[in-house]
């Protein structure tokens, strides 16, 4: 209920007031056990607003900066830091704690992006890459393109044969298509889930990409995706079979676009109750 209390309220409370909320707080604070997590979370956030609202960006900083005994500290300030475009502050207090929280991947990416915001891409890339062969899916390989610049085409490929063995391991290739899809690699995504499969939003992406080349195949992908919809049951699932069946037909002309239509005219033949 109070959380936004000190932003509020600062201007009725005053300075005096203030202060006494501090202390107030601070009582509280020293009154929870280690094991009250969730308190002390609720506890935490208060004194950072409350320090905020008395001494600004500066006095946030130093409450951070006297009390780092967690990675989540110390990611907090250099999320300070960085918010207040304190890039240099951000970079050497960064160095200074990887020492300390260097095994954290929390403080690893709240580190990268510092020093990809300070244009030392190499020194990002590292740290970025170390998340990602903790923990290689989607949110760390795009971690790790945004934050290593122009050095990405030194991590890339081994980045992506990473993700495709794992993909192949347990059979996680609509994942791996939809990295390749983050990526714009558009040729290697519509190879892979033509031969492993693709969900169906990644097939509607695939399909209007590859209507510019090849129309017919485009139209095929979509007239599959209608039938799948269709077959789901659900009366609603025919309007938008019935978009992407309108959307294939610009795709294709002459021979294709009357193979078409008379496929459109079995599957409205075979589902005309839902019609």
């Amino acid at each position: 209920m109070f959380r936004d209390a000190a932003e509020q309220y600062r201007d009725l409370l005053g300075p005096e007031g203030l202060e006494q909320f501090r202390d107030a707080v601070e009582e509280r604070w020293r009154s929870l056990s280690d094991d009250d997590r969730a308190h002390r979370y609720q506890v935490a956030a208060q004194r950072r607003r409350i320090a905020e609202a008395i001494g600004g960006t500066d006095g946030l900083i130093a409450l951070l900066r006297a009390e780092l005994d967690t990675d989540s500290d110390a990611a907090a300030l250099i999320d300070v830091l960085l918010d207040a475009q304190r890039i240099d502050d951000a970079v050497l207090e960064a160095r200074a704690l990887l020492e300390r929280f260097g095994d954290s991947a929390r403080f690893r990416a709240v580190a990268a992006e510092a020093f990809a915001r300070a244009g030392r891409h190499d020194e990002a890339a590292e740290l970025s890459w170390t998340n990602f062969a903790e923990q290689p899916f989607l949110r760390t390989f795009q971690s790790l393109k945004l934050r290593s610049g122009p050095t990405f085409a030194h991590w890339r490929e081994q980045a992506l044969t990473i993700l495709q063995e794992q993909a192949g391991e347990h059979g996680t290739w609509p994942s791996f298509v939809g990295v390749l899809l983050w990526d714009e690699d558009m040729p290697r995504a519509w190879e892979t889930a033509a031969e492993h499969g693709a969900r169906d939003s990644a097939w509607l992406t695939l399909a209007r990409w590859r209507a510019s080349a090849d129309g017919a195949e485009a139209a095929r992908v979509l007239y599959d995706l209608a039938r799948a919809s269709i077959a789901g049951g659900q009366r609603s699932a025919y309007a938008e079979a019935a978009q992407l069946l309108t959307e294939a037909q610009g795709y294709v002309g002459g021979a294709d676009a009357k193979a078409l239509t008379a496929q459109i005219r079995d599957l409205r033949a075979q589902n005309r109750r839902r019609c």
